[in-house]
């Protein structure tokens, strides 16, 4: 059914930001018309049931309506918005004598919660002070906000908090809370007495409502953004050049001399592959971000199925600043097939992109991708030793890149001490020069992140792993930054 009017539930609640089991559970009391069933499992709403949302929202924060009185208004407008709005201007005066907040049994309560808690788990959550109910006839009741808030805590516990955790934030926030409100008093004295006292303070009490609730959210979100960059954001410089291995390595192990090669044969023959491919691999340990996205462009232009050129093209853009279009192309590769490092570079964008925005709960979405795309990539890539290695250094690095505040994205020392004892016993006897420099670099990679790891948990060792990375690469930066910081602590 293709008709402009109606949407289905996955709008609403993207433009309500309500749950799914509020828009039933609205349903159910007759806040909302019926939908149009389409099949079995599925419908599709009235647009205006956007707007019904928001005015129910509305008339609960603002008029302090019952749902009973919602439902009567709607009722009697027939779900018209206009008729409603129109409405509630005309009556406003008689709407607020009504104060009387939404309540929810808590019993309907467990319906609102997926999957449901039991009921001696909602009973604790009253009784610990984490929400405030309101018994009504022998029943105990919930205020739709309380109803949020319990949902909030609900998803807490099954990710993993305690009950206690949250009775602790309640009882601090409340004190916080009592002193916000105590200062807010004592600068109301200034101003001027009204005849209007209540609308006045009903007014006030909804600015210094909102402005609490903002802040506060503000605050945590900042804390956390600080917190969220750990050492481990070091491996690229400002203008996005790799700080190690220094450019003198490179040269030492001829790295631009082989570049020079590397041109002059496609000179001779510019749809070489092979010759492509050693080319982006230079790029690519060079940081030289332009050369590698024209490169890679080349290559799929001659075989759009590369895999390995796909990575490298998803990753140049990355490198390049253009994140939206890394994003979507890379999106399309893993969409086509199975592409490992693909998925890689995708995570990698999707973090970058989210860290951008400066929203903490957008970055830990991707965070959470991030983490399942590198699973994926591990196991899609165990047949091919020489991936699953690049594969799983890269998920390494990407976790000490954005090492969430709550400690629960960092690598684990097992897997690191695997990686760095696999990379120690290859040997470079047969390697190409390029194959020769990628192996130290990776080597130099996979010992930093140890450090990082060991160093987060005050093994007195782990500076061992900055002097061996120093003895590779005397001349590299980020070894050289480590030990003077090693020093002085």
């Amino acid at each position: 059914m293709d008709n402009p009017r109606y949407v289905p539930i996955k709008t609403i609640l993207q433009k309500t930001g309500v749950h799914r089991q509020t828009v039933h559970y609205y349903l159910r009391r007759s806040v909302l018309p019926p939908p149009i069933r389409t099949s079995r499992t599925s419908a599709l709403y009235p647009i205006s049931t956007i707007e019904l949302i928001q005015l129910v929202q509305a008339l609960q924060r603002q008029q302090r309506l019952s749902l009973e009185e919602i439902v009567e208004l709607f009722r009697n407008h027939h779900y018209d918005v206009r008729a409603i709005r129109h409405a509630v201007s005309q009556q406003a005066p008689s709407l607020l004598s009504a104060q009387q907040p939404t309540l929810v049994p808590l019993g309907d309560v467990m319906e609102l919660l997926t999957p449901s808690p039991a009921r001696d788990w909602l009973d604790r959550v009253v009784a610990l002070g984490i929400v405030r109910g309101e018994s009504r006839e022998g029943r105990m009741m919930l205020s739709m906000e309380a109803v949020e808030t319990l949902r909030a805590v609900w998803e807490g516990v099954r990710a993993g908090a305690s009950l206690e955790q949250f009775a602790r934030l309640a009882q601090s926030m409340e004190k916080q809370a009592q002193e916000e409100f105590a200062q807010f008093l004592a600068g109301l004295q200034a101003l001027p007495s009204s005849r209007e006292t209540a609308p006045q303070v009903a007014k006030l009490f909804s600015c210094l409502e909102r402005f609490g609730a903002h802040r506060r959210r503000d605050a945590l979100q900042s804390l956390f953004m600080s917190r969220l960059r750990q050492p481990g954001n070091l491996f690229l410089s400002p203008n996005r050049t790799y700080v190690f291995p220094s450019r003198t390595l490179l040269q030492q192990m001829g790295l631009f001399r082989e570049l020079d090669l590397i041109l002059r044969k496609l000179d001779r023959n510019p749809r070489d592959l092979a010759v492509l491919h050693q080319l982006a691999r230079a790029s690519y340990l060079s940081s030289d971000w332009a050369r590698l996205h024209t490169t890679a462009q080349e290559i799929l232009r001659l075989c759009p199925q590369d895999a390995e050129a796909q990575a490298c093209h998803g990753q140049a853009l990355m490198y390049l600043g253009r994140l939206q279009e890394a994003v979507s192309f890379l999106e399309d590769v893993i969409a086509r097939g199975t592409n490992p490092m693909a998925k890689i570079r995708l995570g990698q964008a999707l973090a970058k992109q989210a860290y951008e925005t400066g929203d903490a709960s957008r970055l830990l979405d991707a965070l959470v991708r991030r983490s399942r795309l590198a699973e994926e990539a591990i196991r899609e890539s165990v047949g091919n030793p020489g991936l699953n290695r690049k594969v799983r250094l890269n998920a390494i690095l990407d976790a000490l890149y954005f090492t969430d505040p709550l400690g629960l994205n960092r690598p684990v020392e097992q897997d690191v001490v695997a990686l760095y004892e696999e990379f120690s016993r290859l040997s470079d006897r047969r390697l190409s020069v390029l194959g020769k420099i990628s192996l130290v670099m990776a080597r130099m990679y996979v010992t930093y992140a140890l450090y990082l790891v060991r160093h987060q948990k005050g093994d007195p060792k782990a500076p061992r792993l900055l002097k061996e990375i120093a003895r590779m690469d005397p001349d590299c930066l980020l070894a050289a930054r480590g030990l003077s910081k090693s020093a002085a602590s």
